[in-house]
């Protein structure tokens, strides 16, 4: 029985004593003298980390660009972008008494707009801290007129049946985009030609979309114009991941993702003049989604002995805000949300690194 006891604890014991072992030798492999860092002396988990970056185990930083420069980073997008909404539909051609036979919607149309950026990457461990201002104008507009035979019916709950008896409808589009995104990442290479940039950080959006329309009809007193206005501002999460694939010659196609959610208010106002007057307003608060999708090719120059480099993509991107159409809805609750509101479109990206 005594033997088996201690047959037992050494069973026990055994094990332990070589687990320290073990244990204590892969703590003192990490402050080997053959190591590049000298300085290494403390038996510790950040030494033993330390060791993995000097034998190249850790991702090397794709940033900076530059040699001895600044680690400064200015860039500027030229934005060619389409707006498209659910919600645009301003007027419905019906056969007098009938069910409708059509819809007419603001056509959209490609406009011009800005982004400026600046980023400068951190001592600490090659972070960078990036910052950019998007600008976006957009308007577009529609044109009516009923066959003959047929009537127009107007968006909305007021003077919205046939039997009111409009013939023409026209009707203006105006948007305006302001964003702003502060973030920090980190982009490094995971093979010899391709290197991710994980990112998050905060962003802020503002939205004003306006819609002005006009009724008219032969046998009518006077036309019917209505005003449509919605503004939202909100401030939110953002995160997303970069993506540079390299090939040949500075070439290289970039793909980029990014999600925000952000918490801002709704203000919505209506007002109708003619030959019914009516007003109303809506305002509150709530979360919204945003998508961003990026994909394009890119090319990358570096001059004067690696002190300036220089930086050019051209590509797509799709910006979906979910729930932001509010424009015109022809259902009972004149605040209820009718769709998406997308940007999508060529975008002209310049950087200057120094």
């Amino acid at each position: 029985m005594q033997w088996n006891l201690k047959k037992m604890r050494l069973i026990i014991v055994a094990p332990m004593l070589l687990t320290l072992s073990f244990t204590h030798a892969d703590i003192h492999d990490c402050n080997m003298p053959d190591l590049v860092k000298p300085s290494l002396t403390t038996p510790n988990l950040e030494n033993c980390l330390a060791y993995l970056e000097t034998d190249e185990t850790f991702n090397p930083p794709g940033m900076p660009l530059t040699r001895n420069g600044k680690d400064f980073q200015i860039s500027a997008d030229v934005l060619l972008w389409q707006l498209q909404e659910d919600a645009l539909v301003y007027a419905i051609e019906s056969v007098t008494f009938t069910l409708p036979v059509g819809n007419d919607r603001i056509k959209p149309k490609y406009n011009w707009g800005f982004r400026l950026g600046l980023d400068y990457t951190l001592p600490h461990d090659n972070w960078d801290v990036a910052a950019t201002w998007t600008h976006l104008i957009s308007s577009s507009q529609g044109n009516s007129t009923a066959d003959t035979g047929n009537f127009l019916r107007k968006s909305g709950l007021i003077l919205s049946s046939a039997l009111v008896g409009f013939t023409d409808a026209n009707a203006k589009y105006h948007n305006r985009l302001e964003q702003i995104s502060i973030n920090t990442g980190r982009e490094f290479f995971i093979s010899k030609w391709v290197t991710l940039r994980p990112f998050f950080g905060i962003r802020s959006d503002w939205l004003h979309q306006r819609v002005r329309a006009i009724y008219s009809g032969v046998d009518l007193p006077s036309n019917q114009t209505s005003h449509r206005k919605v503004n939202w501002w909100g401030l939110g999460i953002e995160s997303g991941l970069n993506t540079q694939w390299s090939f040949c010659g500075g070439f290289s196609f970039y793909g980029n993702v990014a999600g925000a959610i952000e918490y801002g208010s709704i203000k919505q106002i209506v007002d109708e003049s003619g030959i019914i007057t009516y007003s109303f307003v809506d305002s509150y608060r709530i979360c919204r989604p945003i998508v961003n999708l990026q994909l394009g090719l890119g090319w990358d120059y570096n001059s004067y002995n690696d002190c300036f480099h220089l930086g050019l993509k051209l590509g797509w991107e799709n910006h979906v805000f979910f729930n932001q159409s509010f424009l015109y809805n022809p259902g009972l609750f004149i605040s209820a949300s009718s769709g998406d509101l997308t940007y999508q479109g060529w975008t002209l990206h310049a950087n200057f690194d120094f």
